[in-house]
């Protein structure tokens, strides 16, 4: 038995994996995918007794301190462009700020983050903390390096995980379950589709930055429209929430077309004590007092939530929003 409920906490790829254990001890060697469910699934890294009975039965599982920009298993040239969590500015999807924070640091553009040396590692952390001050972020920065192998070479769990990621939400979970079994002709086409996600996220921030947006007293609300793929629209509001330009506690409203619906996105920066499913909620009721045949319906939870909105409706939602954003601000 455990000692406290919190130590049962384990995600669902983690419990696939021990009702495959249990079925047959033969399957243990599945108990990477577990790791990799948990890894990517984990807000804090913090692991129970469960999570680690799976990290034990994991082999060639390797964890080390360090930047956790991903992959840590490729160039440092690649992990700093293509780097979204966390977001750098000025070096995110810029080449030219990449070669900039990698000469300030005095590292090799050819290096991996897995190969850099305690120095070289510090001086790295200090050039991306010092372009993340505004709000003192440093807890995204700073964290745990995780590979292990799969297709018998060594990989970084983040990347696999965003990969895995990728290939679900442009439409192809089938290569997603594929390359999870390793299947050599699904980690080529999984490649592709992944190098085609992150170059479609990195285009959306840039979307998202440029927009226009309504700032208000603790808020801000921005439409991207129909600018970005709606698949990446939920992904590019939530990494949006790491970016300096917004300050600890800031609420995000990310609004973009979904057909005839206006799709609506609300996010915290950093450690927020809000409840904004409550929020939303609450916008939705005093919409449908003035248009009673709405359909909106809020998904999500306290730290992030999400509704569908008739496109029409958008001018009358926005200002139902902005009142109920500006009355949370007061109340806090």
């Amino acid at each position: 038995m455990f000692e406290s409920p919190e130590e049962n906490f384990c995600t669902r790829s983690e419990l696939s994996y021990l009702f495959s254990k249990e079925i047959s001890i033969k399957n243990k060697d599945l108990s990477k995918l577990g790791v990799i469910g948990m890894i990517s699934g984990k807000q804090k890294e913090k692991f129970f007794k469960i999570n680690k009975q799976i990290i034990d039965d994991t082999e060639d599982l390797t964890i080390k301190k360090g930047v956790i920009l991903h992959p840590s298993t490729r160039p440092l040239r690649r992990s700093l462009e293509y780097s979204t969590s966390p977001y750098i500015p000025g070096v995110t999807g810029n080449g030219n700020g990449v070669r900039e924070i990698l000469k300030e640091a005095k590292i090799s553009e050819d290096k991996t983050l897995l190969e850099l040396d305690k120095n070289e590692m510090s001086r790295l952390i200090t050039s991306i903390i010092l372009r993340q001050t505004k709000d003192n972020r440093q807890e995204n920065v700073l964290g745990n390096l995780y590979t292990l192998k799969f297709f018998n070479v060594k990989e970084d769990i983040r990347e696999i995980s965003v990969l895995i990621n990728a290939c679900a939400n442009l439409g192809h979970a089938d290569m997603a379950v594929a390359y999870c079994l390793e299947n050599e002709k699904a980690k080529s086409l999984a490649i592709e589709i992944y190098t085609k996600y992150n170059q479609e996220l990195i285009s959306g921030l840039k979307i998202a930055e440029k927009v226009e947006k309504i700032n208000g007293n603790g808020f801000v609300i921005f439409n991207i429209k129909d600018k970005i793929k709606d698949e990446i629209f939920n992904t590019v509001c939530s990494l949006l929430i790491s970016s300096p330009s917004y300050e600890e506690g800031t609420i995000l409203v990310g609004m973009g077309y979904n057909q005839d619906k206006l799709k609506v996105s609300i996010r915290i920066a950093g450690r927020g004590k809000r409840n904004l499913k409550e929020i939303l909620e609450r916008t939705i009721l005093t919409f449908r007092d003035l248009n009673p045949e709405t359909t909106a319906k809020v998904n999500g939870h306290t730290f992030e939530a999400e509704c569908l909105v008739e496109k029409e409706k958008e001018t009358a939602f926005i200002e139902a929003l902005k009142k109920n954003l500006e009355v949370e601000i007061i109340k806090v």
